[in-house]
């Protein structure tokens, strides 16, 4: 478990205290601009399986069982919150206003959410981002 706590502080740290002060700009001097990239992406690889490994060794604690009706019962809360995202996410978001003034665009708004692959891809859509 110590080897987990100090993965977690010396990855952000190595960022923080390497590539955000003016060591960074030292050491490019030094080295040059190729060597540091590469001794500093390798010593973040190597932070990071640092991390990866000490959180696969690290003991298991149940903190919560979750008991079985509670997953039937976040299952309609997940498509309630499926559905209000892909109205959100459109250029002109869907509202009950938009309902009730034009009641011919809710069968607009079933096909969008039927026909969209994920949520996501539809709200970058909407947004015009590919």
């Amino acid at each position: 478990m110590i080897s987990l706590a100090l993965a977690a502080m010396f990855l952000p740290l190595s960022h923080f205290l390497i590539a955000s002060t003016r060591l960074r700009g030292l050491l490019v001097h030094r080295f040059g601009e190729r060597r540091y990239l590469a001794s500093y992406s390798t010593l973040t690889l190597a932070a990071f399986a640092w991390l990866i490994v000490a959180y696969l060794r690290a003991p298991t604690l149940i903190l919560w069982a979750t008991p079985p009706w509670l997953a039937a019962l976040l299952l309609p809360v997940g498509l309630v919150g499926s559905v209000l995202m892909v109205c959100c996410c459109r250029e002109q978001p869907i509202g009950l206003n938009t309902f009730a003034n034009n009641p011919s665009s809710l069968p607009s708004a079933i096909a969008v959410a039927q026909s969209s692959p994920s949520a996501l891809s539809t709200c970058n859509q909407a947004r015009g981002l590919r």
